[in-house]
């Protein structure tokens, strides 16, 4: 539990800058582009954790004028960039991607699940958007995205992490997709429910199903990844909803 209570930690404190920001574009809407452009490369020269931002909009809401408006920030290969996010380059249309339209859908923060961000980033990432909402209206998203790196990092530091000579601890999504697993057979985008050796047996079937309910607990079973009888101890890390278990040679 303390482990994934320090997973929660550091997800949160990623989450401030662009929560921040969408409070800010919340009651002000005179930000010329290139204020805002200055300050997104601000926040990803601040925090090497983050691959790319973005500030994505409903028509007309940046500017008055543009019909569509989605300014991105992120790590090129040798610098940081900007771009827009529009179709048809970014395909389809931005506020179709869920980073957006669930976002606007629940009306609060999310957590995406894992995706190729095709035509944006170029990579596997997860995303978080907090909304910017304007006389109680939706009017866009502010997104902090999080990067293989990002996820191969917590494996590193996973593993250092004290669990015993034989233990070792992954992440999943709340759509049971791995996150994290030193086991590379077992990397987004496979899914747990879709693995054969975590659901052979009744009591890792049961992991799976507690996992997806995002339960605290233990089960005892066969661990494919080592050939050992293990015990497999959850609990959710609760501001993005994933799940960390933490695995025990018995």
């Amino acid at each position: 539990r303390q482990v994934a209570d320090l997973i929660d930690s550091d997800l949160r404190q990623l989450t401030r800058a662009p929560t921040l920001m969408a409070a800010t574009l919340s009651q002000r809407s005179d930000w010329r582009e290139d204020e805002l452009k200055a300050w997104m490369l601000r926040m990803l020269e601040s925090d090497d954790r983050v691959f790319g931002t973005a500030v994505a909009m409903e028509p007309r809401q940046f500017d008055g004028k543009r019909e569509d408006f989605a300014l991105y920030a992120y790590r090129g290969k040798d610098r940081l960039q900007t771009k827009m996010l529009l179709w048809p380059d970014y395909d389809p249309p931005y506020r179709k991607h869920r980073w957006y339209s669930d976002t606007q859908k629940q009306q609060q923060a999310l957590w995406s699940e894992p995706f190729f961000d095709k035509g944006g980033g170029d990579i596997p990432m997860i995303t978080y958007s907090a909304p910017i909402v304007r006389d109680s209206k939706f009017a866009g998203v502010v997104t902090a995205d999080l990067s293989v790196a990002y996820f191969a990092g917590m494996r590193r530091w996973l593993d250092d992490v004290k669990l015993g000579r034989n233990g070792y601890a992954f992440v999943i999504s709340p759509s049971g997709t791995f996150i994290s697993h030193p086991d590379p057979n077992f990397q987004m985008p496979k899914k747990i429910a879709e693995t054969r050796s975590f659901q052979e047996q009744e009591s890792l079937r049961t992991l799976t199903k507690r996992l997806a309910d995002r339960e605290t607990g233990f089960v005892r079973a066969d661990d494919s990844f080592t050939g050992k009888r293990s015990v497999f101890y959850f609990a959710p890390i609760v501001s993005a909803q994933w799940s960390f278990v933490a695995v025990f040679e018995e």
